[in-house]
């Protein structure tokens, strides 16, 4: 059970408050070869105001299943699946906030379905690997999005079903180059397919929703060393649309963003030191995540942190 209300300084402030009761039933069962897991959750969510009117009662049962089968059984590899019913109400920002909020938005329902794989090399060699490739199909009902009602305000609405098929991809790496040193790899890809299919009437039925990039994905390489580490990482996506009809005039265009980072650990008898400064938008990037919100350009941040 939780409680939770909202008060801030506004005309528009109805001071709306929220009882939320969640109940859970689980089971599990294990073999060291096979994993299987299953839930019931029960979602029930009172809400309120004090001076005005309050978003609608909801409720909800989300069923969830999933399992992981060990192939072989020398070799860290997993063949995944699961199944999972996601049931999300609207946050206070969502409806109440000044200009942007609507409380008359639905609760977004998703179901999710997944498969992947799973490989981690074993603790016995010097250098490692692990990666995850995971497929998944998502349908999400009354989706809750932001979208710009003019440049200065924006407002959520709900999208009527949105169809998305994705992949999911990741891979670590640690080489040994020597006692001291090592090299640490870190990649991942995203690929989403998001469309909106509320009426196949509309101009942008499975047109990709808003903000929305079809591929995006980030890497990075690290040298540990006595001396110093040193850390190189990009990330990027590809181009969004800040409506839901996909036109050119409404592209937002991809990007992709370096850092560089040096960073150390030093051991002052029974105190921890660390060192860390990063260089964010090492090439001085011009961006926009947001249309007409451009990011920083090339800037720095120090972190010292000490453990007593």
């Amino acid at each position: 059970y939780a409680y939770s209300s909202m008060n801030y300084n506004s005309k528009y402030n109805v001071n709306p408050y929220r009882h939320s009761i969640l109940q859970s039933l689980a089971a599990k069962y294990d073999n060291n070869h096979i994993k299987v897991t299953a839930s019931l959750l029960g979602s029930f969510y009172i809400n309120g105001a004090k001076s005005g009117e309050s978003s609608d009662n909801q409720n909800h049962l989300s069923p969830s299943m999933s399992l992981s089968w060990k192939l072989f059984p020398e070799k860290n590899f997993y063949l995944r699946a699961s199944y999972k019913d996601i049931f999300r109400v609207a946050t206070f920002t969502e409806n109440y906030f000044d200009q942007m909020g609507s409380r008359d938005l639905k609760p977004e329902k998703t179901k999710q379905y997944n498969i992947g794989i799973t490989y981690q090399s074993t603790e016995e060699q010097k250098s490692s690997f692990s990666f995850s490739l995971d497929g998944y199909h998502n349908t999400v009902k009354d989706k809750i999005v932001a979208m710009p009602y003019n440049m200065f305000y924006w407002t959520m609405v709900n999208l009527g079903k949105v169809n998305i098929w994705g992949l999911d991809a990741t891979a670590h790496s640690d080489v040994e180059i020597s006692k001291k040193c090592k090299l640490l790899m870190d990649g991942n890809y995203t690929y989403q397919y998001a469309v909106d299919e509320t009426d196949p009437d509309i101009s942008y039925y499975k047109d990709q929703i808003p903000y929305t990039p079809r591929h995006s994905g980030g890497a990075s390489i690290t040298f540990e060393n006595p001396i110093i580490n040193i850390s190189f990482h990009g990330t990027g996506v590809t181009k969004r649309f800040r409506t839901s009809e996909n036109k050119a005039e409404y592209r937002v265009d991809g990007y992709m963003e370096c850092g560089l980072a040096l960073y150390k650990k030093l051991h002052l008898g029974k105190t921890d030191i660390y060192l860390r400064g990063d260089l964010i938008n090492l090439f001085d990037k011009q961006y926009e995540i947001v249309k007409n919100y451009p990011m920083p350009g090339r800037n720095g941040k120090i972190t010292v942190k000490i453990d007593l």
